[in-house]
């Protein structure tokens, strides 16, 4: 099996902002550059003028068939282009002039992506990433290659981000393909958060048995490449049931391998005890890498907490040995059934046993916080 990838030819220019329009198809012939613009700012332009365009890879070229609202604004254009146009007559068929207007990206709107290997200081390592949105399914790919740092690979719509449109990405490594190149196909899904964020969350339903790539998102929008995601050459043993960095260590090296042979069993526990239990007058998370926790209640006459769901979905959580008393909020069921932005509270007195806390269905969206503390007896 083999397969054919080309630099990607939508930026291939390296065309930051703004649009390049041509008076032939496939970017040939006489040209004129167009920069982003103001909100109020328009061209009208004879339908028979230009058949192709450039775009700016931070930039989003509108088109209305008739006048334009003012102030301009997203929801209105009839085409919207954010990817080359290598021929759009078809699209303008029937007008004899159309309005234009080139509208900068905004970072919530990018895509970026950079590969890490954490297997080897191998700056030759690379691999291809094809983000297949709705209006560009045939776009060719981005090489990412070690050492290279951040490299935008696509960018979302608004409506993309309103309907929560999924955009496929195709995924190869390593690049150029070898004999034991593996495919990989991801998803990117925004939303729309209730603070008026937007989220990009990605998964990898079926990771490939073979791969040794890992994926794990940026904790904040960068400014300038957008929602950030690092994919990583790892173990695969560090790849989680959606293609997810586990991050768990493979191997220990150095002073901490002679500390655990010194000892074999006694670092290990600590450690699975420190994970188990919910930390004191500290919030602990429960997402889909970490799934329960247990609140200690030794030396404790009675304890306070407060469960909250910060996650996209609504929860079933799971409370093993908690009695009825001690609980409020939530929705009884099989478990708790917590909705998002709800929370329940726990006053345990007496306290029974130690009461472990765990999710009942676990996604990628999962997020948790834990936050107790005991009175001492």
């Amino acid at each position: 099996m083999g397969i054919t990838v080309f630099p990607h030819n939508v930026f291939a220019d390296e065309l930051e902002t703004g649009a390049v329009f041509y008076e032939d198809v496939n970017f040939v012939g006489s040209s004129t550059y167009y920069e982003d613009m103001e909100p109020y700012a328009s061209y009208i332009i004879d339908s028979t003028k230009f058949k192709s365009a450039e775009v700016g890879k931070k930039s989003q070229v509108w088109i209305w068939y008739t006048t334009p609202p003012l102030p301009i604004g997203y929801k209105y254009p009839d085409l919207t282009w954010d990817f080359n146009q290598p021929d759009f007559v078809d699209q303008l068929e029937g007008y004899k002039s159309y309005f234009m207007h080139v509208e900068p990206m905004e970072p919530k709107q990018l895509l970026s992506v950079r590969l890490l290997n954490e297997q080897a200081d191998d700056s030759t390592d690379c691999l291809s990433i094809k983000v297949r949105d709705v209006d560009d399914p045939d776009g060719e790919p981005i090489i990412s290659c070690v050492g290279e740092g951040y490299q935008i690979v696509g960018s979302l719509l608004q409506q993309d981000i309103d309907e929560g449109n999924q955009l496929q990405a195709d995924i190869y490594h390593p690049y150029p393909p070898t004999e034991e190149f593996v495919q990989l196909v991801g998803f990117f899904t925004p939303s729309n958060s209730p603070d008026g964020d937007v989220i990009v969350d990605f998964e990898i339903p079926d990771p490939n048995d073979e791969s040794d790539i890992c994926w794990e998102k940026g904790e904040e929008l960068d400014p300038e490449y957008g929602h950030t995601f690092d994919f990583k050459v790892v173990d695969p043993s560090q790849i989680g049931d959606l293609g997810e960095c586990n991050n768990f260590p493979i191997s220990l090296i150095g002073d901490q391998a002679q500390e655990i042979s010194a000892n074999p069993t006694s670092k290990i526990k600590y450690e699975d005890e420190e994970k188990e239990y919910c930390k004191e007058k500290q919030e602990t998370q429960l997402d889909y890498q970490r799934q329960s926790c247990t609140i200690n209640s030794e030396g404790k006459g009675r304890i306070y907490a407060r469960i909250k769901n910060e996650g996209r979905n609504e929860e079933m959580l799971n409370f093993d040995t908690l009695v009825e008393y001690c609980v409020s909020g939530g929705v009884t069921g099989s478990g708790l059934r917590v909705g998002t932005d709800s929370y329940i509270a726990l006053d345990c007195d007496p306290v029974e046993q130690d009461y472990k806390i765990s999710l009942s269905l676990p996604t990628l969206y999962s997020d948790i916080k834990v936050l107790w503390f005991g009175l001492d007896k």
